[in-house]
């Protein structure tokens, strides 16, 4: 017994007639005849009473009418469910960020949700070489961190900004100037982030290669707020992007232009990825990040504000 002879017998007996069942079904009355015939031979009774002008159920056809109305409608919902759970198991995602990459993760999933509506996505905050670490070893699909692209993992780059911002307490001797040159920072304590928070930064070599009378102090700086946090409470000053400056501002910081030696290269925010990873809402992560990518014309957030301070004057706080 076949799902479709039951719904050849359903459909003629809503119609009463077999051609109306036939296009109902969208097949030839000769196929539904046949079924029909077939469905009759099975159950080992007739169905209908019919003629050139009269379709009618039998006394057996009407008794067993409900019966199979109730199976093609249980049929019916066992294929439903197993597509609810097929998209349950494809309506869910885990992903890391990086400290600062809180909006632009957001703003993704955010996208993701509208084209999937009912997703159900679970973010956490780690280092930057956690996250790389996460998804090169399958605990999580994807993340996005700051330029740390391990062998084997597909990446994206989502954002290139400059480091060459000083941070710096609002109550600094420096704090008044336009910029901030490598003479300026005579005598002066720079805080160096550990190589997991950002390894694009100058560290102690190149300062003093550089020929900077600094003291370079180590510290393992967990996120961009607990940057901003000892930069404020005298611990040193900091180079950092026009962007992360404007994300953590704050009225007892100041963000100034740093133009001199030692350059660095830019800070990148990368999606990260395992290309072999056929999860569907990876891929729709992935087209949304190029997409986001493709379609960036304007600045993120901060950069353009970095130069609408340094044309402001020296008296511009962060923010």
């Amino acid at each position: 017994m076949e799902l479709k002879q039951l719904e050849c017998f359903v459909t003629i007996a809503e119609e009463r007639h077999f051609g109306c069942a036939a296009r109902r079904l969208v097949v030839s009355t000769a196929t539904l005849s046949r079924r029909l015939n077939d469905l009759e031979r099975v159950l080992g009774v007739r169905l209908f009473e019919r003629d050139s002008r009269h379709v009618e159920l039998t006394p057996a056809g009407a008794e067993l009418l409900p019966v199979a109305q109730e199976a093609i409608r249980t049929v019916r919902d066992l294929g439903t469910l197993a597509q609810h759970l097929v998209q349950r198991r494809a309506g869910s995602l885990r992903a890391l960020y990086s400290s600062g990459n809180g909006p632009l993760m957001s703003a993704l999933v955010r996208r993701l949700r509208q084209e999937h509506p009912g997703v159900e996505v679970e973010l956490e905050q780690r280092l930057s070489v956690e996250v790389a670490e996460a998804v090169a070893s399958g605990e999580v699909p994807l993340g996005i961190c700051r330029a740390f692209k391990p062998r084997g993992l597909a990446h994206l780059v989502l954002v290139r900004e400059p480091n060459d911002t000083m941070l710096l307490p609002a109550d600094h001797r420096l704090s008044s100037r336009e910029v901030i040159t490598l003479e300026d920072l005579a005598g002066e304590t720079l805080l160096e982030p550990d190589r997991s928070v950002d390894w694009l930064l100058p560290d102690s070599r190149r300062w003093l290669e550089a020929g900077a009378a600094v003291t370079i102090r180590h510290a393992r700086i967990k996120s961009e707020m607990e940057l901003a946090d000892r930069v404020a409470a005298g611990e040193g000053l900091s180079v950092t992007s026009a962007g992360c400056a404007t994300r953590n501002a704050r009225p007892d910081l100041v963000a100034r232009p740093y133009v001199g030696p030692p350059s660095c290269p830019p800070r990148e925010e990368v999606l990260l990825w395992r290309p072999r990873d056929r999860h569907p809402l990876v891929a729709a992560m992935v087209a949304l990040a190029r997409a986001h990518v493709a379609g960036e014309a304007a600045p993120r957030p901060g950069t353009a504000l970095r130069h609408g301070r340094a044309r402001a004057g020296a008296g511009a706080a962060v923010g």
